[in-house]
């Protein structure tokens, strides 16, 4: 896996290299700090994998290990990337910014569900006392009206779902 970060890396670098030159290497350009740690990095990785590859098992890479701790130093490379994307950090906030009012609008919501789910049930339990006590008023096939009823209406938690 690491080879692949260390071929990756190279490709870029040498991108750049091609599109700017040895300008990037100048004091005089914006981002000769970035540049000239990228392109350490970058040779470290491959210092570092050609050792692994050439010396496998013989020679004790004591001095290897203190570089490897430059290694580490690569997650600052997401520094660099995030300041690139600075229109997605501004959503992200608006996002979690927003999020108590989405809270909120959901609670509302719910309530509203909830207050037309007991409204509703309330009506359909008037409707079914009326078809037990009055079957008569009702043209055959009051069973499977009242079996519908009880399916979708019958009870809060189908209600809210049939809602």
């Amino acid at each position: 896996a690491d080879i692949f970060f260390v071929i990756a890396f190279s490709i870029e670098i040498s991108f750049r290299l091609c599109a700017e030159g040895l300008r990037m290497y100048s004091i005089h350009h914006s981002d000769f700090a970035w540049n000239t740690f990228d392109t350490f990095l970058v040779v470290l990785g491959v210092v570092e994998e050609i050792t692994k590859q050439g010396w496998k098992e013989s020679i004790d890479l004591s001095a290897a290990r203190v570089l490897r701790l430059f290694r580490f130093a690569r997650v600052t490379r997401v520094l660099r990337v995030a300041k690139t994307f600075s229109d997605l950090r501004i959503m992200i906030s608006g996002i979690m910014t927003s999020m108590k009012s989405l809270m909120w609008a959901l609670l509302l919501l719910f309530l509203i569900g909830f207050l037309f789910g007991v409204l509703i049930l309330e009506f359909v339990a008037v409707e079914l006392l009326a078809m037990d006590q009055a079957p008569e008023k009702y043209p055959e096939g009051v069973e499977l009206m009242e079996a519908s009823l009880r399916r979708h209406w019958g009870s809060l938690m189908g209600t809210s779902y049939t809602l």
